[in-house]
């Protein structure tokens, strides 16, 4: 097995690329190389999807639950957070938060779980001889937890820590501040830990019935990794499975609706040393394949050292340490963005120049630009599958959101066979300056410069 490195100055751009022979193979659809995949819906419709990497020592599984913080009412923000770590807190045979982890960590392995908007995961790796005691314990923290009010009032003062950490931390804070930008009044605007108020009194009760309402099994996929037996391991689940139901009350989410018609600005005032600050746009959801093409444009941005904003902010000028371009989405909305921190005496320069860089992107990229970030955009998706937690969670997530998850090698010819009119049609549809949004946490205190910065017409003094 081999790599290299190939450097290209093209365009005034310069590009670093990383080839590895793997590429090659996984393209190769009848590669021995590549993993089987097999799925399986059991009477109840919880899905199962396993994945057999014959030389893998290690083993991984990921559970997906489809409820996340844009399925909660106001008053309970904050609630599906608090439930999964209410999971790690004890069951009735292993009673103590200590018994949950020592089980997986006194063999070496890692258990962790996390919640986002619109699911909440539950993950554990292990050496590949502990995969079913894995299982095991994942089934009875999800099954079997024990909501009891010592141990939950506890985790109350727990997560307002982990809220005063989010508080505190200047990156975290900019990116809620975007998402209120985003999707004002609407649960994709709060924050997924919820606030103090909703923290400190939510009932024991409510957690309950909301666990009850959405773990249930036609909510929930289980993606398994490693060196396996698709049958052993749907005939090992089928017995944790007996008994488990549905609910007819399981949680709705509130459609978004993108009614930007203007430039959007947000500041909070913070004595740091930088200005951390984040521009984005309204973007695509999961379910739309020109989502790939986005992640092309961000790559463009800001993704990596040789990227057009790395070069012009820190590598030309000298205005920040780092900046990045990433894409989310969602089911049925996303967004591009742009982070970056400053000097606060030069964010006013930083913006002016991402602006400008937004502005000149609407003319389009070339097609010599669009191989090269091609190239890049699936060797990402390459590093991102190296292990087997890597593949659990590729395809159970696309299983939970999608239905029916495409492999790397379905998604990498895609990829391959985008062309320069589906990109510059993103970026047409995309990069549309009157719905740009900064948000800003620093010193800064000049709002009416920033806003006068965001109504621009395409000529910017960079003075």
């Amino acid at each position: 097995m081999y790599s290299f490195f190939v450097i290209i100055w093209k365009e005034n751009f310069l590009w670093v690329l990383f080839y590895h022979n793997y590429y090659d193979k996984i393209l190769d659809m009848d590669s021995k190389f590549l993993p089987s995949v097999n799925t399986h819906r059991f009477d109840n419709n919880l899905r199962i999807v396993t994945i057999d990497v014959p030389n893998s020592k290690l083993a991984s599984i990921s559970v997906f639950v489809g409820i996340g913080s844009r399925y909660e009412d106001e008053d309970q923000s904050g609630i599906s957070h608090f439930i999964e770590h209410i999971l790690f807190k004890g069951t009735k045979s292993r009673p103590n938060p200590w018994d949950i982890a020592s089980a997986i960590e006194s063999v070496g392995g890692v258990l962790n779980a996390s919640t986002e908007q619109e699911m909440t995961t539950y993950w554990s790796k292990v050496p590949q001889r502990h995969l079913y005691s894995s299982i095991d314990l994942i089934f009875d923290m999800l099954r079997n937890s024990r909501f009891e009010k010592i141990g939950i009032d506890k985790e109350r003062l727990v997560i307002c820590e982990e809220l005063n950490m989010i508080y505190d931390n200047p990156e975290n804070r900019v990116e809620y501040l975007m998402d209120k930008l985003l999707w004002p009044n609407h649960p994709l605007g709060n924050e997924i830990a919820g606030t103090k108020n909703t923290v400190m009194n939510m009932t024991i009760d409510e957690m309950i019935q909301f666990k009850n309402n959405n773990y249930i099994p036609n909510n929930i996929v289980i993606s398994i990794a490693g060196k396996l037996s698709h049958n052993k391991i749907v005939s090992y689940i089928e017995e944790l499975n007996k008994d488990w139901f549905n609910s007819d009350d399981i949680s709705k989410y509130k459609d978004v609706s993108i009614t930007q018609a203007k430039p959007a600005f947000n500041l909070e005032y913070r004595k740091t040393e930088q200005s951390h600050m984040i521009m984005a746009l309204p973007g695509l959801s999961i379910k739309d394949l020109q989502k790939y093409s986005l992640d092309l444009i961000s790559i463009y941005l800001a993704g990596g050292m040789s990227s057009k904003l790395f070069v012009e902010l820190r590598e030309k000028h000298g205005l920040v340490y780092d900046v990045n371009s990433y894409t989310i989405n969602f089911l049925d909305t996303g967004a591009l963005f742009v982070a970056a921190g400053s000097d606060p005496s030069k964010s006013t320069e930083v913006v002016k120049r991402v602006l400008s860089h937004l502005w000149q992107l609407q003319n389009g990229i070339s097609e010599s630009n669009l191989a090269i970030l091609k190239k890049s955009l699936i060797g990402r998706i390459l590093l991102r599958i190296e292990d087997t937690l890597a593949l659990s969670y590729w395809y159970g997530a696309g299983e939970l959101f999608l239905k029916n998850s495409k492999s790397p090698e379905q998604i990498i010819s895609y990829i391959d066979n985008i062309n320069l009119t589906d990109v510059n049609n993103v970026i047409k549809s995309i990069i549309d300056i009157n719905k740009i949004n900064l948000a800003i946490v620093g010193p800064d205190t000049n709002n009416k410069v920033f806003n006068k910065i965001l109504n621009f017409n395409g000529n910017i003094d960079l003075i």
